[in-house]
């Protein structure tokens, strides 16, 4: 074999410059990582590395910065320690740079994002166990002070109606009559109910002291096994026309009307009227529920009905009376109902 020509290493041009550039960036290369900014969520000395994650309770929005910021009384910071977040109802963060958002305590409740320390449940309601976001009593319950873990059953013989009771109440013997009716009940969406009833004012001043503006009226009609089958509250407003919903009065004063044109609910657009009929008896009135192409599961099997009247602040102003199965009367489909109590 001949002899062949080679270029030394040592005197190749070429292989010289590669070693040259390679040395030189190692020599660097310390330099450089140390120049890179921090990402988000992390500091670093002089906003460079070595970087380090922010602590829990604080943020970072921005590259290359030195400190981070504590997240604001009410939030805490997400994983990536770039943005703050609220605390959700029920829970509460005290102070800022909070690591965690504290559930409120029994008793205690927050009905809105980014609270700073829990609310006192007031009197009339109650919260039990933690993280509560509202704070209520339910029928036939009470509770006079602040907040307490459970509300109080009602005695014997005594109701409540509102979920914001602080007593109960005795209500007065019915008088008259007791109607209820549905129609189109197969039509669910689209059924329709009627009730009627005569009930005694607990106010001695009678009809004229009513003010529906200022007080709460509740209808409720319960099956057996507690099926809910017809509820309104109808809260204290003045209706304004159309679109609207509240309360009118005549101007005599003897009829009260609210009207509901804004949302129709499950019990369908309702109305209900409130009529003087104290001259026959002294502080009787009359309350008339329509309902219109609302969802009303009355049924055979849930006979009987328990039907609840309350008006005023208290509904100190009530009837409960039950509907017996020899009282109430479905045609052959259950399509229709009638109920009527002497």
């Amino acid at each position: 074999m001949g002899p062949t020509s080679r270029t030394s290493d040592a005197t190749d041009p070429c292989l010289r410059a590669v070693r040259v550039l390679a040395l030189l960036l190692l020599g660097l290369w310390p330099a450089l990582a140390a120049a890179q900014p921090c990402p988000p969520g992390h500091q670093g000395p002089d906003g460079s590395a070595p970087c380090t994650l922010c602590p829990a309770g604080s943020v970072q929005i921005l590259p290359g910065q030195s400190a981070c910021e504590l997240c604001p009384a009410g939030s805490i910071s997400l994983p990536s320690r770039v943005y703050c977040y609220p605390c959700e109802t029920g829970t509460a963060a005290p102070s800022a740079g909070s690591s965690e958002c504290t559930p409120c305590g029994p008793g205690e409740y927050t009905n809105f994002d980014g609270t700073v320390e829990c609310l006192i449940c007031p009197p009339g309601t109650a919260s039990n166990g933690t993280g509560a976001s509202n704070c209520a009593c339910g029928e036939d319950q009470f509770q006079p002070e602040a907040g307490q873990e459970y509300c109080l059953d009602c005695p014997a013989g005594t109701h409540s109606f509102l979920p914001t009771s602080l007593q109960c109440i005795t209500c007065q013997p019915r008088v008259g009559r007791l109607r209820l009716k549905a129609d189109k009940l197969l039509a669910l969406g689209h059924s329709n109910v009627k009730l009627v009833a005569d009930l005694l004012l607990a106010d001695p001043a009678g009809f004229g002291a009513l003010d529906l503006t200022r007080q709460d009226a509740v209808v409720t009609v319960r099956g057996a096994g507690g099926a809910l089958l017809v509820t309104e509250r109808f809260h204290p407003s003045t209706y304004s026309g159309p679109g609207t919903r509240g309360w009118t009065v005549n101007r005599r004063r003897t009829k009260w009307r609210y009207r509901d044109e804004n949302t129709p609910s499950v019990t369908g657009i309702g109305e209900l009227t409130i009529v003087d009929r104290g001259r026959s008896v002294p502080g009787r009135i009359r309350v008339t529920f329509t309902g219109k192409d609302g969802l009303f599961l009355f049924r055979p099997s849930y006979l009987p009905f328990e039907v609840r009247l309350a008006i005023g602040a208290e509904g100190e102003h009530c009837l409960t009376s039950v509907l017996l199965n020899t009282e109430c009367r479905f045609d052959r489909r259950a399509n229709r109902l009638r109920c009527r109590q002497h």
